[in-house]
């Protein structure tokens, strides 16, 4: 009996090492692999964006690339606002 125990523990282990390390080095890899990609390299989803903000839909602005706002000036702040909006438009 104290065997299995012992196994599933190793294995609960295991499993949960992978889980919290494998997402960060693929979030990792992914970042180094692809840089940044903005939305005008996705054409398709720019237009599938444009109708249904047609048909009504409230769209809003957020990108993966993280900024610390309160790290920048107000000036900094509202110009990397406007660059997003300006690549969305």
């Amino acid at each position: 009996m104290n065997v299995k125990l012992f196994s599933l523990a190793i294995a609960v282990i295991v499993t949960i090492s992978i889980g919290c390390v494998l997402p960060l080095t693929i979030d990792h890899f992914s970042d180094n692999a692809f840089n940044n990609i903005t939305l005008s390299d996705e054409p398709l989803l720019v237009r599938a964006l444009r109708d249904v903000q047609g048909r009504g839909a409230h769209l809003c602005v957020h990108g993966w690339r993280h900024e610390n706002f309160t790290a920048l000036t107000p000036r900094e702040a509202e110009q990397l606002v406007k660059k997003g909006i300006e690549v969305f438009n």
